[in-house]
Protein backbone atom coordinates (compact mmCIF):
# COMPACT_ATOMS: atom_id res chain seq x y z
CA UNK A 1 0.00 0.00 0.00
CA UNK A 2 2.98 2.46 0.93
CA UNK A 3 3.55 2.99 -3.08
CA UNK A 4 -0.61 4.56 -3.43
CA UNK A 5 0.60 6.72 -0.08
CA UNK A 6 3.93 8.28 -1.11
CA UNK A 7 2.56 11.11 -2.97
CA UNK A 8 -0.78 11.33 -1.11
CA UNK A 9 -0.96 10.22 2.47
CA UNK A 10 -3.97 11.00 4.59
CA UNK A 11 -4.05 12.34 7.38
CA UNK A 12 -5.21 9.35 9.98
CA UNK A 13 -6.59 9.77 13.62
CA UNK A 14 -5.45 8.22 16.45
CA UNK A 15 -8.66 6.04 16.12
CA UNK A 16 -7.56 5.17 13.03
CA UNK A 17 -4.39 3.96 14.16
CA UNK A 18 -6.15 1.99 16.85
CA UNK A 19 -7.60 0.11 14.12
CA UNK A 20 -4.88 -0.39 11.81
CA UNK A 21 -2.63 -1.60 14.10
CA UNK A 22 -5.43 -3.80 15.39
CA UNK A 23 -5.57 -5.07 12.09
CA UNK A 24 -2.02 -5.75 11.54
CA UNK A 25 -1.63 -7.46 14.81
CA UNK A 26 -4.55 -9.94 15.27
CA UNK A 27 -4.86 -11.56 11.61
CA UNK A 28 -1.15 -10.68 10.68
CA UNK A 29 1.11 -11.34 13.73
CA UNK A 30 -1.44 -13.45 15.89
CA UNK A 31 -2.28 -15.76 13.41
CA UNK A 32 1.37 -16.32 11.79
CA UNK A 33 2.25 -17.33 14.65
CA UNK A 34 -0.11 -19.71 15.77
CA UNK A 35 0.22 -21.33 11.97
CA UNK A 36 3.66 -21.98 12.60
CA UNK A 37 2.53 -23.40 16.64
CA UNK A 38 0.41 -25.74 14.35
CA UNK A 39 2.79 -26.64 12.06
CA UNK A 40 5.40 -27.46 14.89
CA UNK A 41 2.32 -30.00 16.55
CA UNK A 42 0.09 -31.49 13.50
CA UNK A 43 1.25 -32.76 10.48
CA UNK A 44 1.66 -31.60 7.58
CA UNK A 45 -1.80 -32.49 5.54
CA UNK A 46 -4.38 -32.22 8.87
CA UNK A 47 -2.94 -28.79 8.94
CA UNK A 48 -3.01 -28.16 5.11
CA UNK A 49 -6.96 -29.28 5.90
CA UNK A 50 -7.48 -27.32 8.87
CA UNK A 51 -6.08 -24.14 6.72
CA UNK A 52 -8.37 -24.34 3.91
CA UNK A 53 -11.17 -23.64 6.66
CA UNK A 54 -9.91 -20.16 7.00
CA UNK A 55 -11.99 -18.82 4.16
CA UNK A 56 -15.43 -20.40 5.60
CA UNK A 57 -14.65 -18.74 8.78
CA UNK A 58 -14.15 -15.32 7.24
CA UNK A 59 -17.86 -15.94 5.28
CA UNK A 60 -19.54 -16.86 7.97
CA UNK A 61 -17.93 -13.80 10.13
CA UNK A 62 -18.85 -11.26 6.93
CA UNK A 63 -22.80 -12.79 7.00
CA UNK A 64 -22.88 -12.25 10.98
CA UNK A 65 -21.24 -8.81 11.51
CA UNK A 66 -21.52 -7.04 7.86
CA UNK A 67 -24.93 -9.01 6.73
CA UNK A 68 -23.01 -10.45 3.28
CA UNK A 69 -24.23 -12.67 1.15
CA UNK A 70 -22.67 -15.41 -1.19
CA UNK A 71 -23.64 -15.78 -4.94
CA UNK A 72 -24.31 -19.55 -5.95
CA UNK A 73 -20.87 -19.66 -6.81
CA UNK A 74 -19.02 -19.03 -3.99
CA UNK A 75 -21.72 -20.94 -1.71
CA UNK A 76 -20.29 -24.12 -3.83
CA UNK A 77 -16.94 -23.18 -2.87
CA UNK A 78 -17.55 -23.47 0.43
CA UNK A 79 -19.63 -26.52 0.38
CA UNK A 80 -16.29 -27.89 -1.78
CA UNK A 81 -14.16 -26.91 1.09
CA UNK A 82 -16.20 -28.68 3.66
CA UNK A 83 -16.72 -31.28 2.09
CA UNK A 84 -12.93 -31.99 1.25
CA UNK A 85 -12.48 -31.60 4.71
CA UNK A 86 -14.89 -33.93 5.60
CA UNK A 87 -13.77 -36.38 3.13
CA UNK A 88 -9.87 -36.04 4.40
CA UNK A 89 -10.61 -36.22 7.85
CA UNK A 90 -13.04 -39.99 6.95
CA UNK A 91 -10.23 -40.94 5.28
CA UNK A 92 -7.56 -40.22 8.26
CA UNK A 93 -9.69 -42.14 10.77
CA UNK A 94 -10.56 -44.99 8.40
CA UNK A 95 -6.44 -45.32 7.77
CA UNK A 96 -6.03 -45.29 11.24
CA UNK A 97 -8.40 -48.46 12.01
CA UNK A 98 -6.64 -50.21 9.16
CA UNK A 99 -2.77 -50.04 10.88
Amino acid sequence: MVPFFITDFPEITGTNWLWLAGAGFFPGFLGILFAVIALEKLPAATFGTLAYFEPICVVILGWMIFGETLNSLQLTGCLFIIASGAVKGYLAAHTHELS
